[in-house]
């Protein structure tokens, strides 16, 4: 029987839970940033840019660039150049803002499926199977996948970390500053980093232990009929 596998003081399934348990939590927090309701804002919340009209992953963005569009057209006619140069910068805003989160959802969407598929492969390791190359491949995948997200709601949106610059009133796209959304976004890539360096590590010491385990279970079992055979032979030698 194969002997208990430890990484240093504890037990293997022990540490595999705590990994599991940040596993849940990085994809509570992809979870939790498709539902964030504020991903942006401009300096002084124009066009009442502080949230979606629900949740982000319900409007996207849809019906705030539908009106700020439809107010853009409208203003060619009987509005100031200055007043259609905002109404354009709004409508440049919300247009982008749309598409960014159809890339992040479509990015995120393939890390929580990434993410599942590893939590898989860890709860068969903890059953002493050999899954750690899945785990290190889906792992993989789910960092990209989040990183990918991130970066392209960010370059897609024209969204800073640093202090929002003057809502623009030439017709340009405008400069936003980051909000809760995009930051717990960021939060669960960190969390998919740690978990996958520590996945890598940790689970390198486990294989190695598993692989010698049950070697030397071969090896006990190759020797044991043998050894069975033994009482016999004393005996027929006795009678003999």
């Amino acid at each position: 029987m194969i002997q208990n596998i430890r990484i240093g003081p504890c037990d293997h399934k022990s540490v595999w839970l705590v990994l599991l348990i940040l596993q849940l939590t990085a994809i509570a927090l992809v979870i939790g940033s498709i539902f964030s309701p504020e991903w942006a804002t401009t300096d002084d919340g124009n066009f009442g840019l502080f949230k979606c009209d629900s949740s982000c992953s319900e409007s996207n963005y849809k019906e705030q660039r539908k009106l700020s569009c439809s107010q853009y057209d409208f203003s060619e006619d009987f509005e100031s150049i200055n007043t259609q140069n905002t109404l354009e910068s709004a409508c440049k805003m919300f247009e982008n803002l749309e598409s960014a989160f159809y890339a992040y959802i479509i990015c995120a969407g393939g890390s929580l499926l990434f993410s599942l598929t590893w939590v898989a492969s860890v709860l068969t390791f903890c059953s002493r199977k050999a899954t750690y190359s899945c785990g290190i491949i889906f792992g993989s995948l789910s960092l990209i996948s989040q990183i990918l997200g991130v970066a392209f709601w960010l370059s897609e949106s024209n969204t800073k970390f640093s202090s929002c610059s003057d809502f623009p009133v030439n017709g340009t796209t405008p400069e936003l500053c980051a909000s809760n959304g995009i930051r717990v976004a960021i939060a669960a890539a960190c969390v998919y980093l740690i978990l996958l360096l520590a996945y890598i590590v940790l689970g390198n010491k486990v294989k190695t232990q598993l692989l010698l385990a049950e070697s030397r279970e071969k090896r006990i079992n190759s020797v044991a009929p043998e050894n069975s055979s033994l009482p016999e032979k004393i005996k027929s030698k006795q009678e003999f």
